[in-house]
């Protein structure tokens, strides 16, 4: 089990532009970003599984999730396939994630349905961390989230956006429909 420690920032959502100053000096614009990202980017597709269904599917992979999680996600990633377990939380979470051979997935992907969000990431260095860019498909929506190794490592970051880390509303499990 791993602890998943990110920052998220919302950079657009329905043509209101939040990108900050550091962010814009990396990209002129929040339109030239999206182009990048939309160009050079990962195509992901992730759904939502009922807990039940989560439960037997990790029990069925042998996983052992030593907490309490309240998200059990597929992800569809440029082909590459995944079964993610997350606890609760905003900066700091609980987070149990395996690879998945495509049969798996197909098998589940079904039982998401209603669930569902497609992206495209763009991963990129950003003050010695991974900065991952999502530009959503199905919705006019960009936000960028860094994974740091601490919450002090979080708390040095440079601001990208709108901060909503804590926004449940942000977390893609409530974005999935």
């Amino acid at each position: 089990m791993g602890k998943e420690i990110e920052k998220k920032y919302l950079i657009r959502e329905n043509g209101i532009e939040h990108a900050s100053e550091a962010l814009l000096q990396m990209y002129n614009s929040v339109e030239a970003l999206k182009k990048d990202v939309l160009q050079n980017g990962k195509s992901i597709r992730q759904g939502y599984l009922p807990l039940y269904a989560g439960l037997k599917l990790s029990d069925k992979l042998g996983m052992n999730a030593d907490f309490d999680f309240n998200e059990a996600r597929l992800r569809d990633k440029a082909g590459k396939f995944y079964f993610t377990l997350k606890g609760s939380g905003g900066l700091s979470r609980n987070e149990l994630e395996t690879k998945i051979e495509q049969e798996v997935f197909d098998e589940y992907w079904p039982m998401t349905k209603g669930n569902r969000v497609e992206k495209v990431r763009l991963n990129m260095p950003f003050e010695g961390h991974t900065l991952e860019i999502d530009v959503y498909t199905d919705r006019d929506l960009i936000i960028a989230e860094v994974e740091v190794p601490t919450t002090d490592a979080a708390k040095k970051l440079s601001s990208l956006g709108k901060d909503v880390t804590t926004n449940k509303t942000y977390k893609n499990k409530n974005l999935a429909k």
